[in-house]
């Protein structure tokens, strides 16, 4: 199963590496297309002062390619993080006190569509350090109807560490 989420984080983030490099190819392109009719030259031809002059293309290509890149170690950390707690991890029992509900925005060809998505939140008191955690778990598409505000979840936990955590559900 490990593997499986580490190929899924691999071409997901493969994917976002791709977006972000397009985008800033497109936005450097424009960056050169504008500063150059800023300069005096022509606009008839926009293709042709971007060929002319691809530094802006390529700069933000480069910062689009690390910034990609960037989103690729998150991912692949997130995913080895995962791994690692299910195999070595120390499963706890957490209380629900709340579920959170969320909506995004994002456009769809000319329409506005609206994505929700909901958190768990949980909150388990560590007798090791006299602490009470407070864990969040990964965005879910669905609500979570198993887990009721005051029922327990399950969260596996680094035993040195509680801030790195899951919450399985």
């Amino acid at each position: 199963m490990g593997c499986l989420r580490s190929g899924f984080y691999f071409v997901f983030s493969l994917l976002a590496a791709a977006v972000c490099i397009v985008v800033g190819v497109f936005f450097g392109s424009f960056i050169t297309l504008f500063n150059s009719t800023s300069q005096g030259v022509s606009i008839s031809a926009p293709l042709d002062v971007v060929q002319a002059n691809p530094t802006g293309a390529l700069i933000g290509g480069g910062v689009g390619a690390v910034l990609g890149l960037l989103i690729m170690v998150r991912m692949m950390k997130r995913a080895s993080d995962i791994t690692w707690l299910k195999r070595e991890g120390t499963r706890i029992s957490a209380a629900v006190t709340k579920i959170e509900r969320k909506s995004e925005s994002y456009h769809s060809g000319n329409t506005t569509q609206y994505r929700t998505y909901y958190i768990v939140v949980a909150k388990w008191f560590d007798p090791r350090t006299r602490q009470t955690c407070t864990f969040r778990s990964d965005r879910r598409n669905f609500f979570p109807r198993n887990y009721p505000v005051g029922s327990n979840i399950s969260v596996l936990i680094d035993p040195q560490n509680s801030g790195r955590y899951f919450v399985e559900f």
